[in-house]
This record gives structure tokens, sequence and C-alpha cells, in this order.
């Protein structure tokens, strides 16, 4: 596959230098947790992706692999085939969804409150979260819209907005 997928395209990609590659882990470890930070420290390449044409301003690559997202609003937001990769997940709360959530989600749409059938971890409006299948498996990143008290099968309305999901354009732009 080619670097553009529906008006996203890398605009260029090169190595980080050293100090960039420190501040960058310092920046990954404070957003996305230690773990995340160990692996771009212990990583033999560190590159970035400049990407135009919407809110993903970067993608950072460790070892040839897309690990980072840059949201030009929400920081740093980990690639889901990166976790799936290699194994490393985020220190994000984590939200789980019905089974009749799985497949709008994985189409694009918002997690709706009445899918969600559990909370791990602090969640409030503007959080971070790792929104999960039943079985545990990452399907998407997003963020929050609501406190923990706020979901459920009795509740109604967005609960977590979509950024990044299993299958989208940078999924695929990670493949290759």
């Amino acid at each position: 596959m080619s670097q553009a997928s529906r008006g996203r395209r890398i605009s260029s990609r090169h190595s980080l230098s050293k100090r960039d590659r420190r501040n960058f882990a310092e920046k990954v470890a404070r957003e996305l947790g230690a773990k995340f930070g160990e692996a771009v420290e212990g990583s033999r390449s560190v590159e970035v992706a400049r990407v135009s044409g919407n809110e993903i301003q970067a993608a950072y690559y460790l070892d040839g692999v897309l690990a980072v997202l840059e949201h030009s609003q929400y920081g740093l937001l980990p690639s889901l085939f990166y976790i799936y990769r290699t194994g490393v997940t985020p220190e994000l709360a984590s939200v789980y969804v019905d089974s009749g959530a799985v497949a709008r989600i994985l189409n694009g749409a918002d997690v709706m409150a009445p899918g969600i059938t559990r909370v791990e971890g602090e969640v409030r409006p503007g959080v971070k979260v790792l929104v999960k299948d039943e079985k545990g498996r990452p399907i998407a990143v997003g963020v929050s819209l609501v406190s923990s008290s706020d979901v459920g099968p009795s509740k109604r309305g967005k609960a977590v907005l979509n950024l990044h999901y299993v299958g989208d354009d940078y999924w695929k732009l990670a493949q290759g």
C-alpha cells in the first residue's frame, strides 16, 4: 500500500537526533507510561514522519514499526498495530465494550455509554483510554467524554471519542 490514504500522506521521514530521541522518550513515558518510554529508549532506530491531511501531525516509528501517533489536540496516541506486534501496552485506563459495539467501533464509530461493560483505571473527561473487547483485546484508542460513573447499560450518549481503531488508515499505514 502506498503511504497515502484518504488524504493522509507522509510528507517526510527522518531519524531523530540523540537529544530529540531523549526528549521524545520522556514525553512518551509521561503520556503513555514507562513501558512505552522504555520501548523508545531500547529501539535501535527512532524515526518521525510528518503526516499531512488531518489531525494526526506526526507518526513515530520504532525499529521501522509505527508505534506512536501525535494528535494535534490530544497529544501522543499509541499505535494499535505496535501494541499487537510487540505486546507493549500503554498505561492508560481501559474501557471494555460488549460484542454488539465492536463492529461499530471498528467502522470508526464513537463508543456509546450503553455499550460499555466495565472500566479499569480512572476515567474522566479528556483522559485517553484504551477501548477493549470482552476478551481484553485492544480495538481502539480514544478520549473519554464522561466519567466512569456515567457509563453502562442505563446511561445514554457518547462516552469515548474514537481517535484510532484496528483497521483504520493508520493501521493500514503501519502494515506498509
